[in-house]
């Protein structure tokens, strides 16, 4: 990873360790997206700053992609940079099978 996906990585998981009290929480990548996004403004047991959004979406298009978790099991599992068109198919599909 680049200086600035290893900045976003380790953003996305201190606010995983802070407000889920997990290294990186299952489906994290998507959750943080839909607050970069919006509406969603809350992570585990409460709102978050607009700071934080702001953070995320400044981070993500400095890079041109997001981090997500590449893989089911270790030792070839962790988070990785994805590029953003790619990210939007991947996001757009966990929607859908979310939403069912």
């Amino acid at each position: 990873m680049t200086p600035a996906q290893e900045e976003l990585r380790d953003f996305m998981c201190e606010l995983s360790q802070t407000y889920l009290f997990a290294g990186w929480f299952m489906d994290l990548e998507y959750i943080l997206w839909e607050i970069a996004i919006g509406p969603r403004t809350f992570l585990g047991f409460g709102d978050l700053p607009p700071e934080i959004r702001t953070r995320l979406r400044v981070l993500s298009r400095k890079i041109r992609g997001w981090i997500y978790w590449k893989g089911k099991y270790a030792p070839n599992s962790g988070p990785a940079f994805i590029p953003m068109k790619k990210w939007l198919v991947k996001f757009k599909k966990y929607m859908a099978r979310r939403d069912k």
